[in-house]
């Protein structure tokens, strides 16, 4: 999981974060340099969708057009 991380993340500042069922049981078992470095997840997956679902309606509201990728 260690390589992962560190694979995954490379040269970026970008934090990390643990999520889903195993993200609470594999904390502790990480080096705690590593754990020092996560970041608290802010919501779940449910709270990121509304959060897009509202950023793309207002892009077709106030910009007359979606923000496609």
């Amino acid at each position: 999981m260690v390589r992962l991380i560190n694979k995954s993340r490379g040269n970026s500042p970008l934090p990390v974060i643990l999520i889903g069922g195993l993200a609470k049981v594999s904390q502790p078992l990480l080096p705690l340099a590593l754990q020092n470095e996560l970041s608290p997840c802010k919501g779940d997956s449910l709270t990121g969708a509304a959060i897009l679902a509202a950023k793309h309606y207002h892009d077709i509201i106030e910009k007359g057009q979606p923000n496609e990728p």
